[in-house]
């Protein structure tokens, strides 16, 4: 039995993955700064690193059979993101209507 056959193992890439591609998300806020406010395509690019990440790196377990971790780990990334940005656009709505 392989090491990525293991429960645990996946179970600790997947939690693994997932903070990394926060981390990388959290990066480009910082590397861009403000940017992303003023451009909206990158703002909207940037609702999709996490699930870009995420994606390309569960890769592997999904070509292993291992789909629905792979899937719903994506989905997380991309719902939060996603919830991420509409929060952060209700606070630029806020902060112009003053």
């Amino acid at each position: 039995m392989t090491l990525s056959q293991h429960l645990w193992f996946r179970v600790l890439s997947y939690i693994g993955i997932f903070f990394l591609s926060w981390s990388v998300e959290f990066l480009y806020m910082l590397g861009l700064g403000n940017r992303i406010v003023n451009n909206l395509g990158l703002f909207i690019f940037g609702a999709f690193i996490p699930f870009l990440v995420s994606l390309t790196l569960t890769f592997k377990f999904m070509r292993k059979g291992h789909l629905v971790g792979s899937i719903a780990l994506n989905v997380i990334n991309l719902f939060f993101g996603i919830a991420l940005y509409a929060f952060i656009a209700l606070v630029l709505i806020g902060a112009n209507s003053t």
